[in-house]
Order: C-alpha cells, then sequence, then structure tokens
C-alpha cells in the first residue's frame, strides 16, 4: 500500500471523532489494506493523487470504495456526510493554494488535528442540515412540493409590463403557435391577448402557492394603486379570484372577506399598517457590538463552466525570454520593408469584434468579389462605436475571404473562403465540452514542444469547457478549423512572416486554443460523421492574421498546422473521452 493513501483513509475527522474511514473497519479505506487487490487498488489511488490532485484522488476513492454509502447507513450518516466534503474542500484549498505534494498535505493534516482547540472559524464543521431553517422559494420552484407552513405575502403583485410595452408583444394564436406582433394594425389586440395569457399563468402559480402548505397557509391581500412598475392590485391574480367584479371600496373588500372565512377553517385579520412594526423587536444587550472579520476563503470551486480564455489566463509567460531563439526575420539584407496591402486601420478589441461580425454575417463570396454595399457594413461598425474607413476595411475583408489557404498536410487541396458552400460550413460553431477531472500539469505534458503553446500555471479543471470557433469547413472532403486574429504585428509584410505569426501564436497561447478547438472538432466528426477517421478526414487549422494576408502572396499572413493524432486522441482520454 502507498503510505500517504493508507495515512489519508485514516485520518481523524475535525470534530475530534474517529474519521468515517476509521470507523468502519469493513471499508477497504478504513486501514491500510492487506489483500493484493486492495493494494493494487490503492497503489492506484496513489498514482492518482501524484498525477492529478487529491481531491480526484478522493472522488474515485469514496466512489469505488462506496465510502458514501457506508456513511449513509450510519447514526448521523447525514452530518458525517457533510463532514467529509467540507474536510475535502478545506484540504483541497490548501494543497492548491501552497502548492502541496503528498507528504506535505499529510503534515498540514497532521498538524491541523493537533492543533483542533485552536482552529478558525473556517475549519469549523457545518451543520448537517437546513430542513428547519425558513425556505424562500419561488412558485415555480414549488410546483409538486409541500412544506407544514407557507406565507404567500405577494400574490396581490402584478408587473405592468405588457401594458406599458409599445413595441413587441409575444402570444398564441387560434393553433397555439406562439407569435410575435412587432407594431401591426392588431397591436392593442394582440397586447390584450398576451394581457389574459400572462393572467392565466399567475392563476395556475396562485394555485400551486397556495396548495403547497400541510398545515397552514397566510395570503396577504393589499389594496394597491397602479403604479409604476406595479399594476392595480385588482389587476392581479388574487384580485380576480377574491373579487370578480372588480376593483371595490374596503368596505366590501372585508364583507367578502368574511363570507369567504364564515363556515370554514380559513381566518382573516386586518393589518394597520401604521401601526405594524417592520421587522423584529429590539432586544437590548450590554454586549459590545465586534465587527465581523472578512472571510479570507476563496468561492472557487474545481467543477465549474470554464472557457479558453479562462484557461490561458494560467499561462506561464515568459517574460524576459520571449526575444530568444526567435529569427528577426524583419532584417531583410538591405532590402526595403515591404508594406501590408492595407494599413492604417485601427487597432484594438473593437475593431477585432468588427471584422468578426462581418465574417460571420455576409457571405465570403460576396466579400471576395467586392460587391457588399457599404451600407450593409456600416451598421456593424457602428454598433460597436468604430470609425473605420470603410473603403479599406472593405479591400481588408475581401483579401481575408479571397486569399488562397493552404492547409498543412500531404497533398491537402488549397482553397479560398470564398470558395466553400453555404452547406459546407458552420460560422461561429458553439461547444460545450465535457471535461473529466483533469490537472493543467497534465496537459503541459501532452503539449509540450508545441512552439504555440505556453505551459499553463497549476490548475484543477473539471466540469464543461465552452467556446465558439470561429469557422468549421469541410473541402474535399477534409474539415478545417478557421480562426480570424486582427492583431496588429505590424506594418510591413515580413511581420507576419511564420516565424513571426509562431511567434505571436505562443505569446497569446493561440496554440491552446487550437489543440482545444481541435479535440471538439474531433470529438463532433467521431460521433456524427459515419466512417471518421482522423488521418482521412482531419484537415487541420489556420489562423487568419487578416492585417497580413494578400492576394498576389498565397499563404501570407496565415498559420496554419495540424494536431498530431496521438497528442489529440491523449488530450482527449485526459478530458474523459472515450
Amino acid at each position: 500500500c502507498h503510505p500517504s493513501a493508507c495515512q489519508f483513509a485514516t485520518a481523524e475527522g475535525g470534530d475530534g471523532q474517529p474519521s468515517p474511514a476509521a470507523s468502519s473497519r469493513q471499508m477497504a479505506s478504513s486501514s491500510c489494506p492487506e489483500s493484493p487487490n486492495q493494494r493494487l487498488r490503492f497503489q492506484e489511488y496513489a498514482k492518482r493523487w501524484e498525477e492529478q490532485g487529491v481531491l480526484a484522488m478522493m472522488s474515485v476513492l469514496l466512489r469505488n470504495e462506496r465510502v458514501l454509502t457506508h456513511l449513509a447507513a450510519g447514526q448521523r450518516g447525514e452530518r458525517r456526510i457533510a463532514n467529509v466534503f467540507h474536510l475535502l474542500e478545506l484540504i483541497q484549498e490548501q494543497a492548491v493554494g501552497e502548492n502541496f505534494g503528498p507528504a506535505r498535505l499529510l503534515q498540514w493534516l497532521q498538524s491541523m488535528h493537533e492543533q483542533a482547540g485552536e482552529r478558525r472559524e473556517e475549519y469549523e464543521l457545518r451543520l448537517e442540515s437546513d430542513e428547519e431553517a425558513v425556505q424562500v422559494v419561488t412558485m415555480h420552484k414549488a410546483k409538486g412540493l409541500e412544506y407544514p407552513l407557507v406565507f404567500c405575502p405577494f400574490l396581490w403583485y402584478r408587473n405592468i409590463r405588457i401594458t406599458k410595452e409599445k413595441n413587441l408583444v409575444t402570444f398564441h394564436d387560434r393553433e397555439n403557435r406562439l407569435m410575435a406582433d412587432l407594431g401591426s394594425a392588431d397591436f392593442e389586440a394582440r397586447r390584450e391577448a398576451a394581457e389574459r395569457e400572462e393572467l392565466s399563468e399567475d392563476l395556475r402559480l396562485l394555485y400551486v402557492a397556495v396548495t403547497r402548505a400541510r398545515l397552514r397557509c397566510w395570503v396577504v391581500w393589499a389594496d394597491v394603486a397602479a403604479h409604476s412598475p406595479v399594476a392595480d392590485s385588482f389587476d392581479s391574480a388574487l384580485g380576480h379570484l377574491l373579487f370578480p367584479d372588480g376593483k371595490t371600496d374596503e368596505e366590501l373588500q372585508l364583507a367578502r372577506l368574511r363570507q369567504l372565512s364564515d363556515g370554514g377553517d380559513a381566518s382573516w385579520q386586518l393589518i394597520d399598517l401604521e401601526s405594524a412594526v417592520a421587522g423584529l423587536p429590539r432586544n437590548p444587550s450590554g454586549e459590545e457590538l465586534v465587527c465581523r472579520q472578512p472571510s479570507s476563503r476563496s468561492l472557487a470551486t474545481v467543477w465549474q463552466m470554464s472557457s479558453y480564455s479562462a484557461l490561458a489566463g494560467q499561462s506561464v509567460h515568459e517574460e524576459g525570454r520571449a526575444a530568444e531563439g526567435w529569427e528577426d526575420v524583419t532584417a531583410d539584407s538591405g532590402a526595403e520593408p515591404q508594406p501590408i496591402e492595407v494599413p492604417g486601420l485601427p487597432a484594438g478589441a473593437r475593431f477585432g469584434n468588427v471584422v468578426h461580425d462581418i465574417l460571420e454575417q455576409v457571405p465570403f463570396a460576396d466579400l471576395a468579389a467586392g460587391s457588399v454595399p457599404a451600407d450593409r457594413l456600416e451598421p456593424i461598425v457602428r454598433r460597436h462605436g468604430l470609425a473605420v474607413d470603410m473603403e479599406k476595411l472593405a479591400c481588408l475583408l475581401g483579401h481575408s475571404a479571397g486569399a488562397r489557404l493552404h492547409p498543412e498536410g500531404e497533398g491537402a487541396p488549397a482553397f479560398s473562403l470564398a470558395e466553400l458552400a453555404p452547406d459546407r460550413l458552420i460560422k461561429e460553431m458553439p461547444f460545450y465540452m465535457h471535461l473529466d477531472h483533469a490537472a493543467t500539469t497534465a496537459v503541459n505534458g501532452i503539449l509540450a514542444g508545441d512552439p504555440a503553446v505556453l505551459p499553463l500555471s497549476f490548475r484543477e479543471i473539471q466540469g464543461y469547457l465552452t467556446g465558439f470557433v470561429d469557422l468549421v469547413c469541410e473541402h474535399e472532403g477534409r474539415f478545417h478549423i478557421v480562426d480570424y486574429k486582427t492583431n496588429n504585428l505590424g506594418d510591413h509584410c515580413g511581420e507576419y512572416h511564420p516565424d513571426r505569426l509562431t511567434r505571436a501564436m505562443r505569446q497569446h497561447n493561440y496554440g491552446l486554443q487550437y489543440w482545444i478547438y481541435s479535440l471538439v472538432l474531433h470529438r463532433y466528426l467521431r460521433a456524427f460523421l459515419p466512417g471518421y477517421a482522423f488521418e482521412d478526414h482531419f484537415g487541420g487549422i489556420m489562423y487568419l492574421f487578416v492585417r497580413g494576408m494578400s492576394l498576389s502572396r498565397p499563404g501570407a499572413g496565415v498559420y496554419h498546422a495540424r494536431p498530431d493524432a496521438s497528442r489529440l486522441l491523449a488530450l482527449d482520454a485526459l478530458f474523459g473521452g472515450e
């Protein structure tokens, strides 16, 4: 048995009691295993701990050894399970924050146990349940649930959003199709239809609210006149239910409430708002108030929705070394530097957004032909609050769409974006990619040696990776990834030389991005393309640095690569693929 795994499994709990593992001798995790099978399992746990971190190891151990099942069957099972997860959070926080390995982490855990009487607030174990606490839930969430006591303080409320709407209302027609009216001659009639639908839904939710109580339900009625953004309370679902004849005075309202409460289990009470006390009565105390100390605990969790940008933020940049090993390709032997074909365009993220939006919304063939009228492009530019020379912008986009692209790989045919059939491409392809538990150190190991990739600082990742691929296209049976970059590398062609592009790719860690995108496309094709084979169908990636592209110099301003299949499969396996 690996000593770290055994020691961790027999550590004592944070409340001074033996740990769940130590208190249940029938569990494989309770002590150092004796059988060969147990020894092998714990060796695997130790290996996972070394490679992926303590939380990854413990998640597998808890599942394989059925620890939570055993705890749930014992006394105070819910409390013990809560304690286990709280302890794991504290241990993970220490492991990541201090970069502790197994041995150092065990030393820290032992010291925490020895200092049990001096623990800070964050080390106090949580209460086992909030079942007795007041729960605030929406009426939607309450469907199908039951509570002993229910308070409904705002059933008299109704929003006047639809009443004030002047531009758009949605409603269902006679065939129950959802329709939108953007200002037709029947707009007022459609608005009334939308209000009726909303009232019907409010009545259904009111029914849900008042039928959730097992013992007693309190409902508040308030006579509130219309004022933005609140409608007259008589127009609410509760108003329609209590007073179907419409608005009435206070005397008739009280008479109606008496009528509803007579001869049943209901009762009512009139509350004078002027004499009512808001909040709890004061309870004088001689104790001096002490300011609560702000918590230093991080709210970051391992399981999360992440993105390339979030991962790239962990990049270990090469300050002081960025220029080493790169040849200055602009230092031509006395030759006059050749300017790029469309200089003088603005730099910055807003210009990048303009270019991306146009390439997404306008057909490539039209851009390449120069047949897009200025009034088609100007609204996109204005939306981003940018002043751009429209003639230069159109020229840049024409080069981007019309330039010949030469994919990486033997025998891969060249093409331009303008040649792609509309049904052979997906612009701005969204993705949500599931990630099993992994550490960035493992990613670094797989991608080591790629000149376009920067290593990542240590971080554990789990959950989903989300994003958008600028363009996925198919040309002559091969699928390609295309990404647009507007980085301003300079005003001369040499600054968009392949070596300079590789430097830019590495500086911004776009290499990590193209590996993620390649894995997304690989998984997509594997799932949906019959007979998919990486070598036959995966074309590669092309990053278009559009400022340096040219119709007369094919390949200028284009970084292209084709991921190594073995690395891609290793990355797929690390992230929980097949």
